[in-house]
């Protein structure tokens, strides 16, 4: 297995069922071309359960093409509940006969929705400063709405489901 190539996919939200379609982890494995024994093997690459979730790839069997390209893509598609918003470590191993190789990956799972409130100082007025005005956020609603501070993006430093008026009240 190729474990840097490891990729985590989706989106994970405490208590919400994971959907295999979305919620994934992709792996690479390395298919030496000079093994006789890797052409027509079959592939099967699974995760420990964490907190209720766990991943597990269809039995794949490898090809002439995948042995002549020299690796292959494996598929671990996700199921369960995440039961805390713990960061999940997985361990992922395979049925290998001839290696022991084990790659470890993090799923984070994001935060609910949460009410949040910001008071303090702004524009020579004290009060509520998380305000949006002619559709632009002002003050710290700047900071809380910036994707890469707050959100469910891969790049999001807190991982949390973001507020929309479709939510009922909280």
């Amino acid at each position: 297995m190729d474990c840097g190539r490891t990729t985590v996919h989706g989106v994970y939200q405490l208590n919400q069922a994971l959907n295999p379609a979305g919620n994934y982890i992709s792996v690479w494995i390395k298919i030496l071309p000079g093994d006789p024994f890797v052409e027509g093997s079959t592939v099967y690459l699974e995760t420990n359960i964490v907190d209720g979730i766990g991943f597990a790839s269809v039995p794949t069997l490898v090809t002439a093409a995948d042995k002549a390209g020299g690796e292959k893509e494996i598929i671990l598609r996700g199921s369960g509940k995440p039961t805390s918003v713990d960061t999940k470590k997985m361990t992922i191993t395979s049925n290998s006969a001839i290696s022991v190789a084990t790659c470890y990956v993090s799923v984070p799972v994001a935060y609910p929705v949460k009410k949040t409130y910001g008071w303090g100082w702004y524009n020579n007025t004290a009060g509520y400063i998380m305000q949006v005005l002619d559709s632009t956020p002002q003050g710290t609603r700047k900071l809380v709405d910036a994707d890469v501070n707050f959100g469910t993006n891969d790049n999001s430093t807190v991982k949390i489901v973001k507020y929309s008026p479709s939510y009922p009240d909280l």
